[in-house]
């Protein structure tokens, strides 16, 4: 290999011509000096030549570095741009001048390196032999310039002024959600979604919060509309969402009123689009579930001997008697084979827990099942210049994690939205989703809910026996989970949109929108006694006191209707945004329930077969609001906005002298980049 400097670096001598610096440097001198400092060859030319360069050495840094400049379009140098050795942990960024540095040792020529900035789109080169790279970054304008969904309306996301965060496209991809909920879970900050008392149940709804709490005794859950409706979001299929905007703050959200005190969620599905035919996409996700960091429980003798050893310290009589804790030795060891003393059986269905000395991990054998669970979909999608569409099916089923018994959650999803263009300023568009789903799951113990059932599978000790000495099952929660009442529910959902958008003047459009949405709904519950043969022969009950039967059914329906209207001009940079809007809607329920006690048979449970007493009772409720509003949006040169909002909105909750209320708002804004 040979040793080559620039020739402007470079003084030949061949008799005496002195360096700059007055002092010749023979080749022969600082041959050695190359080897140490460079580790390379160098091959003599001439023995008697001598070489002189401008540059003093730096212990290779010049070949075991690459460096470069980030500039954006205009020349101008990027600060804090990343630069990353694809596949590895090599990375750095840029200075204030835009230069960086980042040692070579180890890189090949046919690594990638991945140049990022905020702002700014990626890109992506190869190493090759170059040293020294000059990188141009072009602005990212599509993200800049993108069009998010706010309050009736939209807006360029660079101009906004109010705390909107937006989720859409790889932030809503490939994750396996079977509700909306599961799919915006930690994409968002601040946006909390926490599982209730039952979370963990199949199809079990979760709660939203915006920034905390916001009500010391209510609720402080956000208003939540999907395409501009609010409707039961746990019944979209997660498949057909295109976006989600979250309204964080007051500016954002008080063009809504007093219906959204604390944030708004603005759901949108996915449209259709212009294409040559038609789009068919087909997803599932097939999964296997099993419930996370369930506790496993210490042997039986080393639990009883804990018992002890606190009942010891808190000086009061041992839990554990010796004669048992020699039975639970002896079963551990394998010299005494029963579960319990024969000459002492259990006699109630809560005494094994105290009185057995067997050794069962109940947690996991009560709830280690790995339940297989399935999710399809399927839309087709496409339009021409004039009419777009979009329709899609979904189907999903939860099943639950008893290891005895069986829960689930079950939902069929249709959607379907279609737009045309009537006219040059006429626009059309249709919406339908419909949503049935049906959970069934165990009743509980005695006379406390199902949620109770987990607790006991952690309390009841592991010396609970799980078979009698006759080979029948003794343990009680095995039992309650076999042959438990049920408690089953089934929803019907449908949602039917209709609107209008008119633009007889560019700039000026006019939307009009009437949504009908019903909902009906049929729950059944069948509390009954669960027996347990015990150790003793007799019989207990883990279950219900009597066998009844409550069943119901309930229809609420919900009318929107609503009209806005904007204007926007741009002129000599000075942009401008007036909207004016106005908005009713009414919601009405109604529902019947009846039980009956006395059951000929649980086997089919019924009103008719009921030989006890039957009680009815129903429920009606209504509300409605009705408000105008109005948003107005300014910039100049997108530079220095502000944005002002309100809504005169009334309720019909409040007596009539005091239905209405006015919810003011104001933003302004200042672009630095700009």
């Amino acid at each position: 290999m040979r040793f080559n400097y620039p020739k402007k670096d470079v003084y030949y001598d061949q008799i005496h011509h002195k360096h700059p610096t007055g002092k010749h440097r023979n080749l022969t001198v600082l041959i050695p000096l190359l080897f140490a400092l460079h580790s390379v060859n160098v091959t003599e030319a001439q023995a008697d030549t001598r070489i002189f360069t401008k540059s003093t050495f730096n212990n290779g840094l010049q070949q075991n570095t690459l460096t470069g400049k980030i500039t954006d379009e205009n020349g101008n140098p990027i600060k804090g741009a990343t630069i990353r050795i694809e596949n590895t942990s090599i990375q750095a960024e840029s200075a204030s001048d835009g230069s960086f540095s980042i040692p070579s040792t180890g890189i090949t020529p046919n690594q990638k390196i991945v140049i990022t900035s905020i702002g700014y789109q990626s890109r992506t080169m190869t190493v090759g032999n170059t040293r020294n790279f000059q990188i141009t970054l072009s602005s990212n304008q599509t993200d800049l310039e993108e069009v998010v969904i706010v309050g009736y309306g939209t807006q360029k996301k660079e101009n906004l002024t109010g705390a909107v965060d937006v989720l859409s496209g790889k932030a809503l991809a490939d994750r396996p959600a079977n509700n909306i909920a599961d799919l915006i879970k930690g994409a968002s900050p601040n946006m909390n979604i926490n599982i209730g008392m039952r979370g963990g149940e199949p199809g079990s709804a979760s709660s939203w919060n915006v920034r905390g709490v916001g009500s010391i005794n209510g609720s402080s859950s956000p208003l939540i509309l999907v395409d501009g409706v609010e409707m039961d979001i746990n019944t979209l299929d997660p498949e057909s969402v295109a976006s989600v905007s979250i309204l964080k703050d007051a500016s954002a959200a008080a063009v809504y009123g007093s219906r959204a005190p604390f944030g708004v969620v603005l759901i949108t599905t996915k449209k259709g689009e212009k294409s040559d035919g038609a789009n068919i996409a087909y997803s599932n996700n097939l999964s296997t579930s099993k419930a996370l960091n369930l506790p496993s429980f210490i042997d039986s003798y080393t639990w009883a001997t804990a018992y002890n050893q606190a009942a010891a310290n808190a000086g009061v009589t041992a839990i554990y008697s010796a004669e048992q804790m020699e039975r639970i030795k002896g079963y551990l060891d394998g010299t005494f084979e029963h579960e319990y003393d024969p000459n002492n059986p259990i006699a109630n269905v809560f005494h094994g827990r105290r009185n057995g000395n067997a050794n069962y991990d109940w947690p996991q054998i009560l709830m280690g099942n790995s339940p297989f669970s399935q999710k399809h979909n399927v839309n087709v999608s496409g339009g021409s210049e004039r009419t777009q569409y979009y329709i899609s099916g979904g189907y999903s089923k939860q099943n639950g994690t008893y290891a005895f018994g069986y829960d689930f959650y079950k939902r069929y999803n249709f959607i379907s939205n279609i737009s045309t263009q009537v006219t040059d300023w006429l626009k059309l568009n249709s919406s339908i989703k419909y949503a049935n789903s049906a959970t069934d799951f165990p009743m509980g113990e005695t006379t406390v809910g199902r949620e109770h059932t987990f607790r006991e599978m952690q309390t009841f000790a592991p010396m609970m026996p799980y078979y009698n000495i006759n080979g029948t099952v003794q343990s009680p929660l095995v039992r309650l989970l076999e042959s438990s009442g049920r408690d089953k529910a089934n929803h019907g959902d449908f949602l039917a949109s209709l609107g209008g958008e008119f633009e007889p003047v560019k700039g000026w459009k006019t939307i009009v929108n009437y949504n009908y949405n019903s909902k009906n709904s049929k729950f059944s519950a069948n509390p009954k006694p669960v027996m347990v043969e015990l150790g003793n022969g007799a019989f207990g009950n883990i279950g219900k006191p009597n066998s009844s039967l409550t069943t119901g059914f309930a229809e609420e329906v919900y009318k929107l209707f609503n009209a806005v209207t904007s204007y926007e001009q741009n002129i000599n940079e000075h942009y401008f945004k007036v909207m004016l809007g106005y908005e009713q809607e009414e919601r009405k329920y109604s529902g019947l329930n009846a039980t009956g006690t006395g059951l000929i048979t649980d086997e089919v449970p019924s009103l008719s077969t009921s030989l006890g007493e039957i009680t009815t009772s129903d429920r009606l409720w209504h509300w409605a609001t009705r408000g105008a509003f109005g948003r107005l949006n300014y910039n100049y040169q997108e530079k220095y906005l502000i944005e002002l909002s309100g809504r005169y909105n009334g309720s019909s909750k409040f007596p009539k002298k005091n239905r209405f209320g006015f919810f003011p708002s104001g933003s302004i804004g200042y672009t630095i980049s700009k």
